[in-house]
C-alpha cells in the first residue's frame, strides 16, 4: 500500500502524514501506547492524544511543529466554527489507516496491527 496524505482543514488546509517513524515516535511520545489505544483515546476525544497525534501526522509539513502550537491551531478552529472537533478526527483515522500500519475490522473497530 502506498503512502497518501490526506488532507484536513485546521488553521488552513493541511495534509496528514503517517509513517512509520511518525507512528513509532507518536507510541512514544504517548508514553508507550499502542496504535489501537491512540485510536481509542482519539475516539473518546482525548485532547492529549488528539494534540500529539496531529502533531505527529503533520511533521512532514513541519518538523519542528510543537504541541502548544498544535493546541493553538485547535483552538483557533473550535473558536473559529461550528463543526466541532469531528472532521479532524475523521481525518486522523483516515491518515493512520492510509498509513497501511492499522487494518479496520468490517464494524469499522480498529483491528490489529500488521506488519509493514
Amino acid at each position: 500500500m502506498s503512502l497518501r496524505k490526506v488532507p484536513v482543514m485546521i488553521d488552513k488546509e493541511r495534509s496528514l502524514l503517517f509513517r512509520i517513524p511518525d507512528l513509532t515516535d507518536l507510541g512514544r511520545a504517548s508514553g508507550g501506547k499502542s496504535m489501537v489505544e491512540i485510536l481509542n483515546r482519539l475516539a473518546s476525544i482525548d485532547l492529549d492524544v488528539l494534540i500529539l497525534t496531529l502533531q505527529h501526522g503533520l511533521r512532514h509539513e513541519d518538523r519542528r511543529l510543537t504541541r502548544e502550537q498544535v493546541a493553538d491551531m485547535l483552538q483557533k478552529y473550535v473558536d473559529a466554527g461550528d463543526q466541532g472537533l469531528q472532521p479532524i478526527l475523521t481525518a486522523l483515522n483516515e491518515a493512520i489507516e492510509a498509513s497501511g500500519i492499522i487494518s479496520r475490522r468490517r464494524d469499522g473497530a480498529p483491528g490489529e496491527a500488521t506488519p509493514a
